[in-house]
């Protein structure tokens, strides 16, 4: 087989959960999808809703010019395809998830052998792929987003193209899970504590929509006060949150709970308090989070 049979619109490498629900996705627009997966029966159990299964990662490469990898990481990427062969003119669109370096080294091994390169990362869950919220952002080559951008937005209403630099794309996953992932565990945390103590769950849900509003309502400040550095307010300061969260810490310290994630956000408090930055907006923690070497 030539590298130039291209028998599918798109093929994606890699049927876990994500993976799968991509090619899915794609089959169910009506886009001819082939799929590969190291385990054989992953990519053959998407056969009914109307994947083709293919066994040999060298044919999979060459099966379609839009080539979309859903891998555990970049490693487990480069190790599955490292000998395939027929990549001139392809496009790879890679949303295993890593860092800014592993997407410059991935962006270039791509580009050597014939091919263009985006980098991307997906903001949702399995669930959420082709629904008109799914955020998704890609980096890397504009002559690619330009070609496939039609086929990449039906994974997700909020599609975009951010930037020539594939590193950008995965700065942008360092950006959504340094606030999603410990946002989440201080939800967990505080749910555990309100259901330790009684409070019912239509409470919980009840309250929960009003405090996503105030995070919502707060962000576009915090961010044009960090953005511009000016930290000013007449709102509330880090001292006034401060006074207001060590009896909170300490009511659930004597309940029980270790209250990790709260300790760490007194402990960030503290911090810009002993920079002296008690009488500044919230948004001045930004200051104080930064750790460079000293010349």
């Amino acid at each position: 087989m030539t590298r130039n049979v291209r028998t599918h619109a798109v093929v994606v490498l890699g049927c876990g959960l994500m993976g799968a629900a991509v090619a899915r996705t794609l089959a169910r627009t009506g886009t001819s999808v082939a799929a590969w997966n190291r385990t054989h029966s992953k990519a053959v159990a998407l056969a009914d809703d109307g994947v083709t299964a293919i066994a040999d990662i060298h044919e999979a490469v060459r099966a379609a010019p839009l080539i979309i990898a859903v891998t555990a990481d970049y490693e487990a990427l480069w190790s599955n395809i490292a000998g395939a062969t027929g990549w001139q003119g392809a496009t790879l669109v890679n949303l295993a998830t890593g860092t800014p370096d592993e997407a410059d080294r991935m962006h270039a091994r791509i580009t050597a052998m014939g091919a263009r390169y985006l980098d991307g990362m997906a903001a949702c869950y399995p669930e959420g792929i082709g629904s008109p919220e799914a955020f998704l952002s890609y980096a890397g080559s504009p002559e690619a987003w330009a070609e496939y951008s039609g086929v990449l937005r039906r994974l997700g209403g909020q599609t975009h193209h951010v930037a020539a630099d594939p590193r950008v794309s995965m700065l942008m996953s360092v950006w959504y899970s340094a606030f999603y992932v410990p946002a989440l565990a201080a939800y967990v945390e505080a749910v555990g504590f309100a259901a330790d103590q009684g409070i019912s769950r239509e409470d919980i849900d009840t309250l929960t929509p009003l405090l996503i509003d105030l995070v919502g309502h707060a962000a576009p400040e915090i961010s044009a006060a960090v953005t511009t550095g000016e930290h000013a307010t007449d709102q509330a300061t880090i001292d006034t949150f401060y006074d207001g969260s060590v009896p909170v810490l300490n009511v659930m310290h004597d309940a029980g709970h270790h209250a990790r994630m709260y300790s760490a956000a007194l402990a960030s408090m503290s911090a810009a308090r002993e920079l002296g930055l008690g009488d500044q907006g919230y948004s001045a923690l930004a200051t104080c989070g930064i750790s460079r070497p000293v010349d």
